[in-house]
């Protein structure tokens, strides 16, 4: 059983041991919408595609009576209304679950990204890793990085972190402000930050579809680049090279132009290489060459 299966039977019990017994789960197919792309010579196209598949009211979720399963597609962004007040956007390639009463709505984020946003009366509790992030009026991202690393971004408001064991920086709240970010390693709440309200918009562009990066890694910029690319994956070939920081705005499906952009700022070489079968290619960034 996958460690994001069994976390979620585990909630779901603990759940039940508070007397919320309803654990049927639902597929529920929600009208995804892609990524919207700037291409002018795509234009006319990209309207039409909006016009004939973009629903005309976003689904409305309010009290569930089940768990309802949420699935994202690799490139993809989801945005839907929990009809609470709340609503949410999930990122590339994430799966959730979730399941509303009236005095609380829960959700299990299995993988990916998930940023809840608008103005509820209940509280909410988002699980990732073990980790619980609980808020009632306020804006945050739950990021599951991978099975042992949870990043929380809040964008308003603020969110409690809970089953937080220990706390070896005073500094290190268990409660997370506007602007604060944080991540979760095991039981250790690290890496406490604090942004201004121009760069949490910028770390949360992924919404409309743009990658905007704000002083992050190489590195961390690369590993944005992947999740979203299924047959063109970037590596850096070492180490250093991967901690130099950069910044600007680029579509997440559009890695010619940030390769190209990386050699030009930066004097980087590219090495293509063809992987697999198909057209899928992974692409070696290396040091400029003395």
């Amino acid at each position: 059983m996958s460690s994001s299966k069994l976390e979620f039977r585990t909630y779901v019990a603990s759940l039940a041991h508070r007397g919320i017994t309803q654990v049927q789960q639902d597929v529920l197919d929600l009208p995804w919408r892609q990524l919207k792309w700037d291409h002018q010579a795509l234009g006319i196209l990209a309207l039409t595609l909006v016009v004939l598949t973009f629903p005309t009211s976003v689904p409305k979720m309010a009290n569930a009576r089940s768990w309802m399963t949420l699935n994202v597609a690799l490139g993809h962004v989801g945005h839907f209304e929990l009809g609470d007040g709340r609503t949410l956007d999930l990122n590339t390639d994430s799966e959730a679950h979730f399941f509303t009463t009236p005095r609380e709505t829960y959700l299990v984020l299995n993988r990916g990204e998930v940023l809840v946003d608008g103005h509820g009366t209940t509280a909410i509790q988002v699980v990732s890793n073990g980790t619980a992030v609980v808020a009632t009026d306020a804006a945050f991202s739950v990021r599951r990085r991978d099975a042992v690393r949870t990043d929380i971004l809040v964008k308003r408001g603020a969110a409690r972190v809970e089953k937080i064991k220990e706390i070896a920086d005073i500094t290190s709240p268990p409660q997370l402000l506007a602007g604060q970010a944080a991540s979760v390693l095991g039981e250790d709440l690290s890496g406490l930050q604090k942004f201004s309200p121009v760069v949490v918009m910028h770390k949360l562009a992924w919404t409309d579809g743009w990658l905007w990066f704000s002083d992050e890694t190489l590195s961390e910029a690369v590993e944005r680049f992947n999740s979203y690319n299924s047959n063109r994956h970037l590596v850096v070939s070492d180490p250093r090279l991967g901690q130099i920081t950069i910044g600007g705005r680029f579509r997440p499906t559009e890695t010619a132009s940030f390769v190209s952009t990386l050699q030009h700022v930066f004097a980087l070489t590219a090495t293509t290489v063809r992987s697999g079968s198909g057209d899928s290619q992974t692409v070696y960034l290396h040091p400029a060459k003395n």
